[in-house]
Protein backbone atom coordinates (compact mmCIF):
# COMPACT_ATOMS: atom_id res chain seq x y z
CA UNK A 1 0.00 0.00 0.00
CA UNK A 2 1.33 3.52 -0.70
CA UNK A 3 0.90 7.02 0.78
CA UNK A 4 -1.69 7.69 -2.02
CA UNK A 5 -4.21 5.00 -1.18
CA UNK A 6 -4.81 6.58 2.21
CA UNK A 7 -8.02 7.82 3.62
CA UNK A 8 -8.44 10.93 5.00
CA UNK A 9 -8.01 10.46 8.73
CA UNK A 10 -6.33 7.24 8.37
CA UNK A 11 -2.83 6.52 10.21
CA UNK A 12 0.24 4.19 8.92
CA UNK A 13 3.55 3.58 9.47
CA UNK A 14 6.07 3.96 6.66
CA UNK A 15 7.45 0.82 5.40
CA UNK A 16 9.46 2.05 2.36
CA UNK A 17 10.87 5.30 0.38
CA UNK A 18 10.97 4.87 -2.96
CA UNK A 19 11.95 7.32 -5.54
CA UNK A 20 15.62 7.85 -6.80
CA UNK A 21 18.69 10.16 -6.18
CA UNK A 22 17.66 13.48 -4.87
CA UNK A 23 13.85 12.90 -4.66
CA UNK A 24 14.49 10.14 -2.43
CA UNK A 25 16.89 12.08 -0.29
CA UNK A 26 14.34 14.92 0.17
CA UNK A 27 11.81 12.24 1.14
CA UNK A 28 13.83 10.97 3.91
CA UNK A 29 15.06 15.07 4.75
CA UNK A 30 11.20 15.51 5.13
CA UNK A 31 11.22 13.08 8.04
CA UNK A 32 9.76 10.17 5.57
CA UNK A 33 11.90 7.39 6.91
CA UNK A 34 10.96 3.55 7.31
CA UNK A 35 9.46 3.30 10.72
CA UNK A 36 7.67 7.00 11.06
CA UNK A 37 3.94 7.01 11.67
CA UNK A 38 1.75 9.56 9.32
CA UNK A 39 -1.62 10.46 9.48
CA UNK A 40 -3.38 11.93 6.24
CA UNK A 41 -5.68 14.85 7.18
CA UNK A 42 -6.96 16.30 4.19
CA UNK A 43 -6.91 16.65 0.50
CA UNK A 44 -6.63 19.85 -1.78
CA UNK A 45 -9.89 21.37 -2.97
CA UNK A 46 -8.94 19.87 -6.35
CA UNK A 47 -7.76 16.62 -4.82
CA UNK A 48 -4.06 16.97 -5.27
CA UNK A 49 -1.61 17.21 -3.05
CA UNK A 50 -2.57 15.92 0.17
CA UNK A 51 -1.95 17.03 3.20
CA UNK A 52 0.22 14.62 6.15
CA UNK A 53 0.81 14.60 9.71
CA UNK A 54 4.58 13.58 9.71
CA UNK A 55 6.09 14.12 13.28
CA UNK A 56 4.46 16.72 14.29
CA UNK A 57 3.79 18.60 11.39
CA UNK A 58 1.64 19.49 8.03
CA UNK A 59 3.88 18.32 4.81
CA UNK A 60 2.23 18.19 1.49
CA UNK A 61 2.89 16.12 -1.14
CA UNK A 62 1.55 15.70 -4.74
CA UNK A 63 0.10 12.22 -5.31
CA UNK A 64 2.71 11.10 -7.69
CA UNK A 65 4.86 11.68 -5.19
CA UNK A 66 2.52 9.87 -2.24
CA UNK A 67 2.85 6.97 -4.56
CA UNK A 68 6.60 6.15 -3.99
CA UNK A 69 6.09 6.04 0.00
CA UNK A 70 4.81 2.12 0.54
CA UNK A 71 3.04 2.08 4.37
CA UNK A 72 1.58 -0.62 6.58
CA UNK A 73 -1.89 0.34 7.99
CA UNK A 74 -2.20 -1.16 11.84
CA UNK A 75 1.30 -2.09 12.11
CA UNK A 76 2.60 -0.31 15.36
CA UNK A 77 0.43 2.76 14.65
CA UNK A 78 -0.42 5.07 17.95
CA UNK A 79 3.02 3.92 19.75
CA UNK A 80 5.81 6.27 18.58
CA UNK A 81 7.25 3.54 16.21
CA UNK A 82 11.21 4.47 16.33
CA UNK A 83 11.49 6.13 19.32
CA UNK A 84 11.64 5.09 23.16
CA UNK A 85 12.62 5.89 26.27
CA UNK A 86 14.67 3.75 28.16
CA UNK A 87 12.87 0.25 29.10
CA UNK A 88 9.55 1.73 28.90
CA UNK A 89 9.56 2.16 25.00
CA UNK A 90 6.04 2.13 23.39
CA UNK A 91 4.45 2.10 26.62
CA UNK A 92 2.73 5.36 28.57
CA UNK A 93 5.50 7.15 30.67
CA UNK A 94 4.58 7.22 34.17
CA UNK A 95 6.24 9.24 37.31
CA UNK A 96 5.71 9.27 41.30
CA UNK A 97 3.90 12.10 42.51
CA UNK A 98 4.96 13.92 45.99
CA UNK A 99 2.73 11.52 47.98
CA UNK A 100 4.45 8.68 46.83
CA UNK A 101 1.82 7.59 44.53
CA UNK A 102 2.21 6.63 41.05
CA UNK A 103 0.92 8.90 38.18
CA UNK A 104 1.15 9.46 34.22
CA UNK A 105 3.69 11.96 33.20
CA UNK A 106 7.23 12.33 32.80
CA UNK A 107 9.36 8.86 32.27
CA UNK A 108 11.76 8.26 35.34
CA UNK A 109 14.36 7.40 32.96
CA UNK A 110 16.72 10.05 31.43
CA UNK A 111 17.89 7.10 29.02
CA UNK A 112 16.82 7.26 25.50
CA UNK A 113 17.06 4.34 22.78
CA UNK A 114 17.95 5.85 19.24
CA UNK A 115 17.09 3.35 16.09
CA UNK A 116 19.54 3.72 12.92
CA UNK A 117 17.07 3.75 10.20
CA UNK A 118 19.73 3.51 8.09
Amino acid sequence: MTLRELKIGESAVVTAVGGEGALRQHFLDMGLLPGVEVKLLKFAPMGDPMELLVRGYTLSLRLEEAAKINVGVGIGVGIGVGIGVGSNAGQRPESSAPDGSQSQGQSQSSEIDMVDFG
